[in-house]
């Protein structure tokens, strides 16, 4: 994450880097508010956080999780040395963490958990600028990522979607076979070529942000510590919060997605811009592991095909198609959408809530035909927001 975005920084940047970091320096200094999802959170997975000696009296301060009173001030969850550890990013740079005193303090600190990462493993890692997988749907040119992530995916749902020629103001039973056959379709491919992840049915913790800024400059965005709280473990020396993504990998051995030295794993990261005549219009992108491409590609086809705005499109109900053994089918969809649905494939009906999480949390920013920037998020995600500055 470092890495990548430093290198970003140094290729596209304009901002110097210590003016980029400011913001999040205050936000570590200050802390994290806790709102009631905070709280929720922290209280789902409070058994694996109390764990760890490094991590439990943090977000869980007196063993129980941190609650904000009524009409009070915001209570602030704060990780403590992570506002050191990001002033040294900015007067150090990136290579930092891989390479300097942070490296130390984190090599370090894996000693003592008992990790088997070394100096060399943070040394030898190197982020890349990789060209985009662009591909056509509709009169939308899609760029997102390729590789180990489930742009490759995307790209073939859509391809098997614009075979059946959507149009009309809405998604009826036609489109959604299509959706569940293309998704399907790919879904068996992705885990015939790139490898099998069965990832454990629990909450993800992935963010996705999309900003288009003032000269129509686009980034779509995604990063993630998998798990929620990742595995839970925090380094006290830097703060750092370790992911779980080394699951990411095959266990199995002998397989294209097999743990091994110096690979990299499969990964569900489908951030997406669409252009239109050669000019930016949309980003799109979404958390939720597995159910993340099965609702980019039926938003994209919503905004492509159907020609909805975005908040028509993100009010529109779908299915979510993610390589498991039923479809889920949202219940505020007509009977002849899943009734369609369920003569092809094994499914069932299910909400969309808060929690259980059963589709995915997109967000999407566009520009409209007047240069007008809009936004939004969607509804089951108490953590969002959209804002224009």
């Amino acid at each position: 994450q470092v890495d990548g975005l430093g290198l970003a920084h140094e290729r596209f940047g304009k901002l110097p880097w210590t003016t980029v970091l400011a913001p999040a320096i205050e936000h570590a200094e200050r802390g994290m508010p806790v709102d009631w999802f905070a709280t929720l959170r922290v209280a789902m997975t409070a058994r694996e956080l109390a764990r760890y000696p490094t991590t439990a009296p943090v977000w869980l301060p007196g063993g129980f999780p941190a609650v904000t009173p009524p009409g009070a001030e915001p209570t602030r969850v704060r990780v403590p040395n992570l506002a050191d550890t990001m002033r040294r990013l900015a007067v150090a740079g990136r290579r930092d963490l891989y390479e300097g005193a942070l490296a130390k303090k984190l090599i370090a600190d894996f000693a003592n958990v008992g990790s088997v990462v070394e100096a060399d493993d943070l040394t030898s890692y190197q982020a890349r600028l990789v060209e985009p997988l662009a591909f056509r749907h509709g009169d939308a040119t899609v760029l997102t990522a390729d590789g180990l992530t489930a742009g490759p995916t995307l790209a073939k749902a859509l391809e098997r979607v614009a075979l059946a020629k959507l149009t009309g103001a809405a998604p009826g039973a036609d489109a959604f076979v299509a959706y569940a056959e293309g998704l399907h379709a790919a879904y068996e491919e992705r885990f015939a070529t790139m490898g099998d992840v069965r990832e454990p049915v629990e909450p993800a913790c992935t963010t996705h942000l999309n900003v288009i800024d003032r000269e129509g400059n686009v980034v779509a965005l995604t990063q993630t510590l998998l798990s929620v709280f990742g595995s839970k473990v925090l380094m006290p020396e830097t703060g750092v919060l370790m992911n779980n993504g080394i699951m990411w990998f095959d266990p199995r051995p002998g397989r294209r997605n097999s743990i091994g030295a110096n690979k990299r794993p499969l990964s569900n990261m489908c951030p997406a811009i669409a252009t239109r005549d050669g000019a930016p219009w949309f980003a799109i992108g979404a958390s939720g592991g597995r159910k993340i491409v099965s609702a980019v590609a039926q938003l994209i086809s919503f905004l492509t095909d159907f020609r909805m705005d975005l908040e028509t499109a993100f009010h529109q109900p779908r299915i979510d198609v993610s390589g498991e053994t039923k479809i889920r089918i949202d219940t505020r969809l007509a009977d002849d959408v899943a009734d369609a649905v369920a003569a092809r494939y094994p499914s069932h009906r299910a909400e969309h809530t808060v929690l259980p999480v059963n589709y995915a949390c997109p967000c999407a920013i566009q520009i409209g035909p007047d240069g007008e920037r809009t936004g939004i998020t969607d509804v089951m995600t108490p953590g969002s927001g959209a804002a224009v500055a």
